[in-house]
């Protein structure tokens, strides 16, 4: 088992990105969309510009998360609410992770992987969050329609 690693299917983490980002698509307002929108292009252009499966620093990635970082920044700072901040919190960790890398070149490939995954993950997590309880939202505000005179 020495040396061995262990890593996730490649499809799980486009399937959690579209069973979590697609509801915020379809049932989100502005900033539900606007979110997943970012996230999903970032993912999408992130997978375009990776070379070396995080043996090294991938530059590339590196660029994508800056920019997806000032976008999440700005989409959070016009927000009324407290998720994007998250969001945008979670997206610098993962610019961080590379500002690591570039600081202390003997960071490994495994850490660097990982924490890269765990940020993207809970971003996906806190965006499913935000358009779980948007619906949620929708279906009470529906109810009490229906039921007022």
């Amino acid at each position: 088992m020495h040396g061995q690693t262990i890593q996730l299917p490649a499809w799980i983490p486009w399937a959690a990105l579209l069973l979590i980002g697609g509801p915020a698509l379809i049932r989100g307002g502005w900033l539900e969309r606007t979110v997943a929108t970012v996230i999903i292009l970032a993912c999408l252009a992130a997978r375009a510009v990776d070379l070396h499966g995080w043996l090294q620093l991938e530059w590339g990635v590196f660029i994508v998360d800056v920019v997806t970082w000032g976008a999440l920044l700005a989409v959070a700072l016009r927000s009324d609410r407290y998720w994007p901040l998250c969001v945008a919190a979670f997206q610098m960790l993962n610019v961080m992770t590379h500002v690591a890398r570039i600081a202390d070149p003997q960071f490994t490939p495994w850490a660097y992987a990982t924490a890269q995954v765990i940020w993207t993950y809970l971003m996906i997590l806190t965006l499913g969050y935000a358009a779980w309880r948007r619906i949620l939202l929708q279906q009470r505000a529906r109810r009490a329609d229906q039921a007022s005179p």
